[in-house]
């Protein structure tokens, strides 16, 4: 993922604020690739809900086992 176009101090922030959450800091880091990668006028809300559901039930399956 290029990440030319993302301020690396919001990549770093992202990165101390999740500590050791690595499944939260790989969600943060795709959505804000994904808004990087988009122009303005996209259907962000689509896009989220699907990720926002993908993730739900990887966390899910992971907190069963």
């Amino acid at each position: 993922m290029p990440d030319r176009n993302i301020n690396p101090h919001i990549l770093n922030e992202i990165k101390k604020q999740c500590n050791d959450d690595n499944a939260m800091r790989v969600f943060l880091y795709e959505l804000v690739y994904e808004e990087a990668k988009n122009k303005s006028g996209w259907h962000w809300k689509d896009t989220y809900r699907e990720m926002l559901d993908k993730q739900s039930s990887d966390w899910s399956n992971n907190d069963e086992n």
